[in-house]
């Protein structure tokens, strides 16, 4: 009883701590309306990258978030959902073109260098150790070898039974937020041969997600947000939840220490304590005009793409 007690204790200070380093309000502090739907946004230094729906990939310099202004932009055929950096290239999930390669060595001057199609239109992806890792609807994960930029080949598939939204990587593992099949664990170590080992179901739509050490914090459509343990990746189990209410549906989650940022496309920005992963709890929220269906948190501020208002920067924390 002693030591169940001092862990609640704990558990409480631990919150309280939180609370208080997390109880600045959330203010929206600038906006740029881009010219079509923010579909997601990626932070690199100063700058951010937005698959910009139909519009291409914008670039935003966001280094005064208060005034946030676009310097580069390239449009290409697709409609464009989702962007992964990996040095001076933006890697772009587009639903008509497939995988798509942008220089931005010039974040001024992006420009086009290659891309392969995916048999279903690419939604998501990752890029790690010379692959993307992509997304693809109804035709599952697809393994692309990026290692030469300007020659992109498919070295492996897994047609998952879902429909795939989002995927990432860590040691040799991908993990697919699968819509209704929700979240699949697939063995990558051999692309060619690649192969699902494991799952765990979610009542909603999996759409997004983030691993944090051994759990994978799944966007889970009107499901909330769900917190899963991947350390038995042949056996994930899910060990807490947190939903939302009426009408709401995560899209986008990122973790950041003990804190989710979750994009509920109807109700905004959601902050929302994972110190106890069983129990997960909203802190703090902020609407948004548009339909929140990514983000990305940097620093004090957290970046949202917000659909059809474009890019929302948000205070969540007191500057440093």
């Amino acid at each position: 009883m002693a030591a169940q007690l001092t862990r609640h204790i704990a558990t409480l200070l631990g919150l309280t701590c939180l609370l208080a380093r997390d109880a600045v309000a959330l203010i929206t502090v600038g906006a740029v309306d881009t010219d079509g739907f923010a579909e997601d946004v990626e932070i690199a230094a100063s700058t951010a990258y937005v698959a910009d729906g139909a519009n291409g990939l914008r670039v935003i310099d966001v280094s005064d978030p208060s005034a946030p202004a676009e310097i580069g932009a390239v449009v290409t055929s697709g409609y464009h959902l989702d962007v992964a950096l990996a040095g001076d290239i933006a890697y772009v999930a587009s639903l008509f073109t497939g995988l798509e390669l942008i220089d931005i060595s010039d974040p001024a001057a992006p420009s086009w260098i290659s891309s392969l199609g995916t048999p279903d239109h690419a939604r998501g992806l990752t890029v790690a150790d010379g692959f993307a890792y992509v997304a693809a609807g109804a035709s599952g994960l697809r393994l692309i070898r990026v290692s030469n930029p300007n020659v992109l080949s498919e070295r492996g598939a897994v047609d998952t039974p879902g429909f795939a939204h989002d995927v990432a990587v860590a040691a040799s593992l991908a993990y697919v937020a699968d819509g209704p099949a929700g979240l699949r664990v697939v063995d990558v170590s051999n692309p060619s041969q690649a192969s699902e080992i494991g799952f765990a179901e979610t009542p909603g739509d999996a759409r997004g997600i983030a691993l944090v050490g051994g759990l994978a914090y799944v966007a889970d459509g009107p499901g909330g947000l769900r917190v899963i343990d991947v350390s038995n990746p042949a056996a994930p189990t899910e060990v807490g939840f947190r939903t939302f209410g009426f009408r709401s549906s995560v899209n986008d989650v990122v973790v950041v220490g003990a804190v989710a940022y979750v994009a509920d496309q109807t109700w905004g920005l959601r902050v929302v304590d994972v110190s106890d992963p069983a129990e997960p709890t909203q802190i703090n929220s902020i609407g948004t005009p548009g339909a929140a269906l990514g983000l990305e948190a940097s620093g004090d501020f957290a970046y949202v793409a917000d659909q059809t208002s474009g890019v929302r920067v948000i205070r969540i924390s007191e500057p440093h």
